[in-house]
């Protein structure tokens, strides 16, 4: 989990949510009441991305499915990084638009 990261999940924790970290999105955070049931309404897909940086064309795609699918989906924008430093994979999603058939 990298620095990035670690700031978001301090954020949800202090709230009082559990978390999962692996695949895509970057986390799913939900609550457990008192007998350790997952409060559906809880539930929240995060992404996590340095501000100034974008997603990726497969991770615009996801996040359409999500919201199209009506699951609490969000990004949580910290930090910064330099330009010098951007990944060549950040791509505006219109810059590729999925297939619809």
């Amino acid at each position: 989990m990298n620095k990035s990261e670690k700031e978001v999940v301090k954020k949800y924790v202090k709230e009082g949510y559990k978390y999962l970290h692996s695949g895509w999105p970057d986390f799913v955070f939900f609550k457990v009441d008192e007998n350790g049931n997952i409060i559906k309404e809880s539930i929240k897909f995060v992404e996590v991305k340095l501000r100034g940086d974008g997603l990726r064309y497969e991770q615009a795609v996801m996040e359409k499915i999500f919201k199209s699918l009506d699951l609490p989906f969000s990004i949580e924008f910290v930090g910064s990084i330099p330009n010098q430093t951007r990944p060549n994979h950040t791509k505006p999603y219109q810059s590729k638009p999925f297939q619809r058939r």
